[in-house]
């Protein structure tokens, strides 16, 4: 297995996907086109591929010192430093519809801020030369990652100011709390949907971590587009992968060899080349690697469940658990196994 370190980049935060609710939750918009769906990446989270041998440690930052989030612009390539709870406002506003319980806009919130802390600090002792000196990339732009509070009034129009307060709110009710394991700020994966039970941070990254172990989520399973279904026809697969080998017996093309545990495809033989579960959604643009797979004279079926690569918290998940009761603590204690809230 692969093995693949934790430091996250915003610039993957749903790579080519517009959002489909308004505030950016980094599903399809409504009349994508297939071609359209096949250069898409679409993930709320992604770990960037770099080999990690230790995890910073906040005696040699204390909390409190980070006050600023320098983000490197995707589009324009210019650095901009942005105060930590106006990136997180931003970050909440981007990733989560306003319109979702405020419990599990809290939730959010705390994620996202965990989530710039650790890359801040892992920064500082892995520089990126292609962040340029930035803690972290966003395209603000396309609403990924982080957005300003104009682009939100322009978005939002008349709600704006409902909208704003809300989100304002969740942000400023959190205001310098992040998630921590055994003192340390946590590595806060998140994703819009998952396949009704999280992925275990093992068979999505190659390395365990204590706090990304699979949950049950199956609030999930009533999420608008929770099971979406691609068809590609024989000809199409192999000009995708038009470096493989396929034999006569077209309906062997694909086959599905291992799965995890939470039921997210590991291994898929593709012709001659096995795949992992991960690059074959890559490949052709899936919204999960928890798929299925059937063939006929139309040519393949894929049905995934879920959006994202479901792990850590799952934004649907936590907006289901805030409206049966859970607070935005609950919320988190259950899809970060084992962590705590440390105050800033």
């Amino acid at each position: 297995m692969r093995f693949y370190g934790i430091c996250f980049c915003l610039l993957t935060v749903v790579l080519a996907v517009l959002p489909l609710l308004p505030s950016g939750l980094g599903e399809e918009q409504a009349g994508t086109t297939k071609e359209e769906t096949l250069l898409a990446v679409v993930d709320n989270s992604v770990l960037q591929s770099e080999e990690k041998t230790d995890v910073p440690t906040l005696s040699q930052y204390p909390m409190g010192k980070i006050q600023h989030f320098s983000i490197r612009n995707a589009q324009t390539g210019a650095l901009e430093t942005v105060s930590v709870e106006e990136f997180v406002l931003g970050a909440v506003c981007s990733e989560m519809p306003a319109t979702f319980h405020p419990e599990a806009l809290k939730a959010q919130a705390v994620s996202a801020r965990t989530w710039a802390v650790y890359q801040q600090l892992w920064q500082k002792e892995h520089p990126s030369q292609d962040l340029n000196g930035a803690d972290f990339q966003a395209d603000p732009h396309n609403w990924k990652g982080y957005v300003t509070e104009e682009q939100a009034k322009e978005r939002f129009g008349d709600k704006f100011e409902e909208y704003w307060s809300v989100l304002s709110q969740a942000v400023e009710e959190t205001k310098g709390q992040v998630l921590c394991s055994d003192g340390e700020p946590i590595a806060a994966a998140y994703h819009a949907i998952s396949a009704g039970k999280t992925e275990a941070a093992e068979y999505v990254w190659g390395s365990a971590l204590s706090y990304l172990q699979a949950v049950d989520s199956r609030g999930d399973e009533l999420a608008p587009g929770f099971e979406e279904t691609l068809t590609f026809t024989d000809s199409e697969l192999k000009t995708i992968f038009s470096a493989v080998n396929f034999d006569d017996d077209t309906p062997s093309w694909l086959e599905i060899v291992e799965r995890s545990p939470s039921g997210y495809v590991t291994e898929i033989q593709v012709g001659d080349l096995s795949m992992m579960g991960l690059d074959f959604r890559s490949a052709l643009g899936l919204r999960s690697s928890c798929f299925t797979i059937t063939h006929d004279e139309a040519g393949f079926h894929i049905t995934t469940k879920g959006y994202g690569h479901g792990a850590g918290l799952s934004q649907y998940g936590a907006d289901f658990m805030a409206r049966q009761g859970s607070s935005y603590a609950e919320i988190l204690s259950h899809y970060y196994q084992g962590t705590e809230l440390c105050s800033w």
